[in-house]
């Protein structure tokens, strides 16, 4: 997230010319400036910690900050569900909220928009309102900006992320993009129909005499702008961000693997790029001494994939090589061969009690940082804190709501899947007036708070504490999203503990142990029968795989109290073998089974 301290920046080195930098981006910019209109972009970002992609309008013709009007959409590559959007204001003063999104923006092509009045700048994400600000800042948002797009690599981990080389080169695809004048009562798009499409570029060719390629620099862009990374491409604007050696659309970096983390009965194996589906699928590319791998399957991302364990005892998974995986390149890159050591979960304790933005007290877990090696952690955000002598009214844990981590973007709890309650602990230690720090609180995607008001919902240096209760888990890891209406949100402590459970009457025989039966009849031409039985209530989700190890089939994912349960299953799937995978999730307990299939028309 840009902070006002990361992105001021003396006016004469904004655009400073190329230097012998290390990384080489692109930008693509329009000659022609714009006083209000609908810029719309329809693109797909790449996925790598520490580098954006981003569409935006900028007034570059400025004599110092008091001059700075911009708009922006920002697809951090760190992120497989978020957005920044934000508007830049006199003196570089951010307004950024980060929306959640239910999809992952490398993924796929998605539409985004900004609508900039003279009342309002608001923006969609696939034709839909995400965020609208009509605060005081949008009347300074009054000077011609052109329309740009850029890939850099901020120098700024803690916004950006931390950056790995291994990870280039990376391309941003924008498929075309579109402008529509400001033309209230008597357009043709946009909200209430009020602009009017003037052109849109769908960049079979470049349009010299709208795009220039930009060649400079700028404070804190640890890249050089270069025109060579920005190419125009089967009807595609890909923007490069490269080496400074391999510049332009060419991949001659092969895949490397960049960690591996077990959980019961599986292994997430993480790639640098995207690769390809049938080299990352193919079982004898994988090797962990001691465990048998039973499926690879690549996930949505095209940077993951989940090796499925015969045994979930995850204890015998210490190392793993993977070799023959190949990138998505024209002529594929190949992995040679790598050796990573597989990182083994800690699972927290519950209740997680986390002091957001300080050390470990009073029970609470100290801060940390989220990452692959960690069971929770924040991304984005600062700590504060205030003197040991501050009295916090309303709590026994003044030690907790004295720290805080402001700014932060999400924090993420690595958790078993089920229902939770999170416990949200909050104290305004800085402003002592109501409207001076307005925030929106999600999780899982939902929100949860709607403009809060600290000062106004508790007062000064005061605990405000807010339970949400319900919060169902499916992926194992519990996601908290933050998001700015007024100054930066903030948190002080974390509470999470497992929703309750009722386990059947001693009237009720309940089974000893989960147990997937064998399916009747098998092999089987049309129907088959799965039966498997369940010692207490807990989730249980039961899925049909294809010998690629893709999911051809959801059967049930449902919390279930303890018994004996039947399922029929009717596939219209061609003959072949299948694999049926049962997993039950209890109280932090996780266990799996898996029997093979034949389906034989």
């Amino acid at each position: 997230m840009k902070r006002l301290l990361l992105l001021i920046v003396l006016f004469s080195s904004i655009f400073q010319s190329a230097r012998a930098k290390t990384l080489k981006g692109a930008e693509l910019r329009t000659l022609d400036s714009f006083t209000y209109g609908r810029f719309e972009v329809r693109y797909r970002s790449f996925q790598a910690g520490g580098a954006l992609a981003s569409f935006f309008t900028f007034h570059d013709n400025i004599s110092s900050t008091k001059d700075w009007n911009e708009i922006d959409i920002e697809i951090m590559g760190r992120y497989t569900d978020e957005v920044q959007l934000n508007t830049i204001t006199a003196g570089q003063t951010s307004h950024v909220y980060p929306q959640w999104v239910n999809f992952n923006p490398a993924a796929g092509f998605h539409r985004y928009a900004i609508e900039w009045t003279p009342g309002y700048v608001a923006w969609f994400i696939d034709g839909k309102e995400a965020v609208r600000q009509t605060g005081p800042h949008i009347a300074a948002l009054n000077k011609a900006q052109k329309i740009m797009m850029n890939v850099w690599q901020p120098a700024y981990p803690n916004w950006a992320g931390d950056w790995n080389p291994a990870v280039l080169p990376l391309f941003a695809y924008y498929d075309w993009v579109s402008y529509a004048s400001y033309t209230p009562g008597r357009g043709n798009v946009g909200t209430g129909t009020n602009f009017t499409l003037q052109w849109r570029d769908d960049f079979d060719t470049w349009n010299r005499s709208r795009w220039a390629k930009a060649t400079h620099t700028f404070s804190g862009n640890n890249c050089d702008f270069t025109p060579e990374n920005a190419v125009f491409k089967n009807g595609y604007l890909i923007l490069c961000l490269t080496d400074a050696g391999h510049t332009g659309f060419v991949d001659k970096n092969p895949p490397t693997v960049l960690w591996a983390r077990a959980a019961l009965g599986k292994v997430t194996v993480r790639f640098s790029e995207a690769v390809n589906q049938v080299s990352a699928e193919t079982l004898s590319h994988y090797s962990i001494p001691g465990a048998s791998i039973q499926s690879a399957v690549l996930q949505e991302d095209a940077h993951t994939v989940i090796l499925h364990l015969a045994d979930p005892d995850i204890t015998k998974a210490a190392n793993l090589v993977v070799l023959g995986i190949k990138d998505r390149a024209s002529l594929p890159n190949l992995l040679t061969g790598k050796m990573v050591s597989i990182i083994k979960p800690q699972p927290l304790a519950f209740p997680i009690k986390i002091n957001v933005g300080g050390p470990a007290v009073l029970g609470f877990l100290s801060d940390q940082e989220w990452g692959p090696e960690v069971e929770y952690g924040f991304e984005d955000g600062r700590t504060t804190a205030v003197s040991p002598g501050i009295d916090i009214r309303k709590t026994d844990l003044d030690a907790v709501y004295r720290s805080e981590r402001y700014g932060l973007v999400a924090y993420r709890v690595r958790v078993p899947n089920g229902t939770y309650k999170v416990t949200l602990m909050m104290a305004e230690n800085s402003f002592q007036a109501g409207g001076k720090r307005v925030f929106d609180v999600a999780i899982e995607g939902q929100k949860v708070i709607d403009r809060l008001d600290l000062f106004r919902a508790a007062g000064f240096h005061t605990a405000y504490e807010t339970q949400v209760k319900g919060i169902q888990v499916t992926d194992g890891i519990l996601d908290l999203y933050f998001a700015a209406e007024v100054n930066h949100p903030l948190l002080n402590g974390l509470v999470i503990e497992p929703g309750q459970t009722q386990v059947g009457s001693s009237e009720t025989p309940v089974p000893n142990r989960f147990y997937l039966f064998s399916s009747y009849p098998n092999p089987f031409s049309q129907t088959t029968c799965i039966s498997f039985r369940i010692p207490a209530q807990g989730n249980i989700q039961v899925k049909i795989y294809n010998i690629l190890g893709e999911e051809v089939a959801v059967l049930l994912n449902q919390i279930k109290p303890p018994g004996v349960y039947r399922l029929q299953w009717h596939p219209q799937l061609r003959s072949g073998v299948y694999f049926c995978r049962a997993d039950w999730l209890f109280r932090g307990n996780h266990l799996s089974k898996i029997q093979k299939l034949l389906l034989l028309h």
